[in-house]
C-alpha cells in the first residue's frame, strides 16, 4: 500500500518512470525485481486507488468485504503466472496476506487488518506509522503472543511521526509481551533479513531517505518474513 502521491507504476519499476503519459519521471523502487529475486511462493499485488493524489483514502478497501473482493478479483483475472521461467496456476483462495505499507499507506493497511475476513499474518510499515496506533498495537501484540501462526510485525522509520509512534508502541509492547518476542534495532544504517525473522515484532530507526525505505527494506522483509520458497 503506497501513500501520498501513490504511483504503482513507479513503485514497481526498476528505473525512473512516469506515472502518466508525459508526466514527470519518478524514482523506481524496484519492488517487482526484488520480489522476483526472493523466489517465494506468493503473489505480489499493488492496490491503487487515486494516482498521484494527496490522499490516504483507501477506496473500496474500507467497505465490508472490500479487501477480499479485491483480492479474489485479482486471482480470478490472473489464473496463471510465469515464475522463474515456468507457468504456474495461482491458488484459487487467499490463504494468508502480508501487508507492506509506505508513507500514507497506513490508512488502507489499517482497514485491511481490521477486516475480519482478511487472513493478515504480517505487516511491514516503511516509514508509514502516521496513524492507526490502536490497530497496529492490537495486531503487533497478537503477533508477539504467538496468536497468529508465522506472524510478523515491523516498523521501519526515519524520524517524525512514524518514529514517535513506533517508539511509543515499542515501549508499550515491551511491558506486556513475552521476553524475546520484540526487538528495537540499533539506529545504524544497515538492515538485514534476520531483523525481520526473529523476534517476530521489530522496530528500527533507519538512516535513509523517506522515498528509499521500501526499496531498501522490501527484499529483506521477503527474505525474513517466513514465506515458503518456490519449489
Amino acid at each position: 500500500s503506497s501513500g501520498m502521491g501513490s504511483c504503482v507504476t513507479a513503485v514497481a519499476a526498476s528505473e525512473p518512470t512516469a506515472c502518466r503519459p508525459g508526466g514527470k519521471l519518478r524514482h523506481g523502487a524496484r519492488l517487482v525485481e526484488l520480489f522476483d529475486a526472493a523466489k517465494i511462493n506468493a503473489l505480489l499485488v499493488f492496490p491503487e486507488f487515486l494516482v498521484e493524489q494527496a490522499t490516504t483514502d483507501p477506496g473500496q478497501l474500507k467497505n465490508v468485504g472490500g479487501t477480499m473482493a479485491f483480492l479474489n478479483g485479482v486471482l480470478a483475472s490472473a489464473p496463471v503466472v510465469s515464475t522463474l521461467g515456468r507457468v504456474r496456476t495461482v491458488q484459487s483462495e487467499v490463504r494468508s496476506v502480508f501487508l507492506a505499507s509506505h508513507s500514507a499507506g497506513w490508512n488502507a493497511t489499517g482497514e485491511m487488518i481490521t477486516a475480519k475476513d482478511v487472513p493478515v499474518r504480517g505487516v511491514a510499515l516503511f516509514d508509514s506509522f502516521y496513524g492507526n496506533a490502536a490497530i497496529f498495537k492490537k495486531f503487533a501484540a497478537r503477533v508477539g503472543r504467538g496468536e497468529i501462526p508465522n506472524g510478523r510485525f515491523s516498523s521501519i522509520y526515519i524520524g517524525g511521526d512514524p518514529q514517535t509512534n513506533s517508539v511509543a508502541l515499542a515501549e508499550e509492547l515491551r511491558r506486556v509481551l513475552p521476553v524475546g518476542s520484540i526487538r528495537v534495532g540499533a539506529p545504524r544504517a544497515d538492515l538485514a533479513a534476520s531483523d525481520f525473522a526473529a523476534p517476530p515484532v521489530f522496530f528500527k530507526l533507519f538512516r535513509t531517505d523517506h522515498n528509499l525505505v521500501p526499496e531498501k527494506a522490501f527484499g529483506l522483509v521477503l527474505a525474513g518474513g517466513g514465506f515458503d520458497p518456490i519449489s
